[in-house]
């Protein structure tokens, strides 16, 4: 489950399954409710072209910026001739506004159009971006203002606090010149329709603000809006919020603006202060809120933050796959002995891509075993020193992807099952991390399923928690090493051959090896089919130039869970 605020989530108790989950009840209520018909924005309760007072803050990006230089004036003369603009600075710095998919210096493609300031060692900050069309830059009292394409608005950029304010935002789609009458009132021609327009000195009688379109993933319910503002006597400022399962509400059925939500007259402040809103709008996957503002040419309110509240319903985790891999049993490149693409187990209840699986074919070292010859009795390329023979581990290492929906902390419970028991066996209940080292020594020879239980019970309540499960492919635990079976020896016209038959219960055979006299290196026997592919291989071994005196064989078989077993054969060597 989730609960969240439009700066930070926190969570809260959601639901143990969909039939039960209470919160999906309230929802459902709501949904039931007949709501009210949208009405167009142009109507008397929406005023489209109404421009928002000064006051209504838009923090600009900070991404990338440094400290903000001086930028007290500007004098409009400097205009380069490619795309773009220029003003600079009295102090020598300059104010660039670039198009679409430029940024000095980088060579980068960003969305939207921008403003830099570069100063007159030549770094280049970042104070502006939009998606608008940027048209003019001036200088007004110290701030920089930018007026906009296709959406007709004037922003005021302060450089110094890095705060850009939306002065205007008009019908006509293009704000394309911009002047200073004698009275210090601003003069604007537009485009698309052509018209002149007089920005007046003080506030707007009336304003408002329309947020984007705030999403909470899933359907959800909507709790308290928090507002932080200042409300001067003489005044007003409402809330409104409408809500919709598609993000763009114009192309879309969305509900309709709920009533305004007055701020109180008792809360009426030169002070900013926080006052919570009960959200009505029905339950929904997105979530848009109006602030509506009456002042006066003096007095304006503004608002500085607002944090909506809401709750998702419990999601289940999800466990993507289980994997119990003995170590040794992959090559380079991660893949199971012989194995050519992923585990058995693709389905529901499957290991996934990967997971371990009955032993199938040969490794990788049986197949260079098959390729490879002896080349005598005492070494060269086909021996093998003892040192490099693989460390049989202790621990068989479980692990799983995991994850849940909603954000929830897991906790994980972990069991094993012998094969055809039907009977599930604890090995650990609280994990908090998707590993396991599984002591196997202790562990009967056999095949066992493993069984991973995701539970977010860390951030529910016991009756809202949701848990979800994976079983592994069968994994087989092979503590026995192979055994040598009707060893013989016959010596003839000089010559040696040593026979036998090397077993394994369980696992196929990987390697046979022999040396001769306790030495070091040891050499590589093949079967005499001449690949290793099941738990019984015979062998031959022909050895000739023994010299005099009794020569001692060390033979030594792996299977492929690394299980070693040693034979020694004693041979009498007659002079």
């Amino acid at each position: 489950m989730n609960q969240s605020t439009a700066q930070h989530s926190s969570r809260t108790p959601p639901a143990s399954t969909p039939d039960a989950d209470p919160l999906r009840e309230v929802i459902q209520q709501q949904l039931q409710k007949p709501q009210p018909r949208p009405q167009p924005d142009g109507e008397p309760d929406a005023p489209k072209d109404a421009p928002p007072p000064v006051g209504v803050f838009i923090p600009a990006d900070a991404d990338g910026m440094d400290t903000p230089g001086e930028a007290d004036g500007f004098n409009g003369s400097d205009q380069p001739d490619g795309p773009g603009m220029m003003q600079r600075a009295m102090r020598g710095q300059l104010m660039a506004g670039m198009m679409s998919g430029m940024e000095p210096g980088m060579g980068g493609m960003h969305q939207g159009n921008a403003v830099y300031r570069i100063d007159p060692h030549g770094f280049v900050t970042e104070l502006f971006r939009e998606t608008a069309m940027i048209l003019q830059l001036a200088q007004h009292q110290g701030s920089l203002l930018v007026t906009t394409g296709n959406e007709g608005m004037i922003f005021r950029i302060d450089t110094d606090a890095q705060e850009t304010l939306r002065l205007v935002d008009l019908e006509p789609q293009q704000i394309s010149a911009l002047a200073m009458s004698s009275t210090g009132e601003f003069i604007l021609g537009t485009a698309n329709p052509a018209q002149l327009i007089r920005l007046h000195h003080g506030f707007a009688d009336k304003g408002n603000y329309i947020s984007p379109s705030l999403e909470a993933q899933q359907i959800s319910l909507w709790g308290k809006l928090l507002l932080r503002a200042q409300v001067p006597e003489g005044t007003s400022l409402a809330v409104q919020t409408r809500s919709g399962n598609v993000q763009d509400p114009e192309h879309a059925p969305w509900s309709a603006w709920s009533e305004p939500m007055k701020w109180e007259a008792i809360d009426l402040s030169a002070k900013a202060i926080d006052r919570s809103f009960t959200v009505t709008s029905p339950p929904a996957r997105f979530l848009q809120y109006r602030l509506n503002f009456t002042g006066t040419p003096e007095l304006s309110p503004t608002a500085s933050r607002v944090e909506l509240a809401y709750i998702t319903p419990n999601q289940k985790p999800v466990i993507a796959a289980l994997r119990a891999i003995h170590p040794h049993l992959q090559d380079e490149g991660g893949m199971m002995p012989g194995q050519m693409g992923g585990g058995l187990g693709g389905g529901p209840s499957g290991g996934g891509p990967g997971s371990m699986g009955m032993p199938r074919g040969m490794n990788p070292a049986m197949m260079r075993a098959m390729m490879q010859q002896s080349q005598g009795p005492m070494g060269g390329p086909g021996g093998m020193n003892t040192s490099d023979m693989p460390e049989v581990p202790a621990t068989l290492p479980v692990e799983w992807d995991a994850s849940d929906p909603n954000g929830d902390t897991l906790q994980f419970k972990l069991e094993y099952q012998p094969m055809g028991t039907g009977t599930w066996i604890l090995l650990e209940k609280q994990l908090a991390e998707p590993r396991y080292d599984w002591p196997i020594k202790r562990m009967p020879d056999g095949w066992y399923f493993v069984r991973i239980t995701a539970s977010d019970h860390p951030d529910n309540t016991p009756a809202m928690a949701m848990t979800a499960t994976r079983i592994s492919d069968p994994i087989l635990i092979d503590n026995t090493p192979p055994e040598f079976r009707e060893v013989q020896t016959q010596l003839s016209d000089g010559q040696w051959t040593l026979t036998a038959e090397v077993s394994d219960a369980l696992s196929p055979i990987r390697e046979v090896r022999y040396t001769l006299h306790g030495m070091k290196d040891w050499q590589t026997v093949l079967p005499d089919d001449k690949i290793y592919d099941s738990t019984s291989e015979r062998i031959t071994i022909k050895l000739t130039d023994l010299g005099s005196g009794p020569a001692l064989v060390t033979l030594r078989a792996l299977d492929s869970m690394g299980q070693a077993r040693f034979h020694a054969v004693m041979l009498n060597v007659k002079p």
